[in-house]
């Protein structure tokens, strides 16, 4: 199997597991810090299993599933292109210099290296950008 991975890794303080936690299961607000959303919807609690749409400013809406969800450490969703799949891994974890916030984007399959051109790489671009912004978010809307 073909895959194409970037990852993203930042030490913050001034804000906690469970500010951050907060921000990443609300989805609905998404857009209020990620300014490359147009709008995001999840019906469903935050837990693995459960779906929502997301629509990009720059492409058509998409249909997102939760895959692994584990409370105040991270969550994984992925998203389903023709003979690829595309996996967005959100971890944290207390350090001691204060948390360590991952973010990675994985796109595996036979046309993965294609969906990366097409999509993996525009994300993993704005990877620090989304995660200082939603770091931000978190500082200020506990």
């Amino acid at each position: 199997m073909f895959s194409k991975e970037k990852s993203h890794l930042v030490v913050v303080t001034g804000v906690t597991r469970r500010q951050i936690w907060h921000v990443w299961q609300d989805i609905n607000n998404w857009h209020k810090w990620d300014h490359d959303i147009e709008w995001a919807r999840l019906k469903d609690p935050f837990i693995t299993g459960s779906n929502f749409e997301l629509k990009p400013r720059s492409g058509p809406k998409v249909n997102i599933q939760l895959h692994d969800v584990e409370f105040e450490q991270g969550f994984t969703d992925f998203c389903q292109f023709p003979l690829a799949r595309m996996y967005s891994i959100h971890k944290m974890r207390e350090s001691d210099d204060g948390v360590e916030v991952s973010h990675t984007i994985r796109i595996e399959g036979l046309l993965a290296h294609l969906w990366w051109q097409l999509v993996g790489k525009h994300i993993a671009a704005g990877m620090s950008q989304h995660t200082e912004a939603m770091i931000e978010h978190a500082r200020l809307h506990e």
